[in-house]
């Protein structure tokens, strides 16, 4: 291949690359507000903070006590998220939401892939 196309490659890869790099430290500072049942509103980071991170917040107890949480979004950010859906506990929240703690005896935590 020829070099220069080679070096203008490289050079398009950097510039889309240092895009996505600045677009990332966005979102990182993004701050989410998280309802949680029976407690206080909670503040986590768009797609960095879990539902684990908010037990542990409120509880070391609890977060060792939950399988799964019960997420509906109020305001939906993706499309393919589905409102009111049962929840890993490490998978990062995606927006303003409310969760509903799911313990390992309840019975929707068989439910949970």
């Amino acid at each position: 291949m020829n070099p220069s196309v080679l070096q203008n490659q490289l050079e398009q890869f950097n510039q889309i690359y240092e895009k996505q790099q600045q677009l990332q430290s966005e979102i990182k500072k993004k701050e989410i507000s998280v309802a949680v049942k029976g407690e206080k509103e909670a503040k986590g980071i768009y797609l960095k903070s879990s539902p684990r991170d908010i037990a542990k917040k409120i509880s070391k107890k609890l977060a060792n006590e939950i399988c799964a949480a019960k997420v509906v979004y109020s305001q939906q950010e993706s499309k393919e998220l589905e409102n009111d859906e049962l929840y890993d506990i490490d998978r990062p929240l995606e927006g303003d939401c409310s969760l509903e703690f799911v313990k390992f005896d309840h019975p929707k935590a068989i439910e949970v892939d």
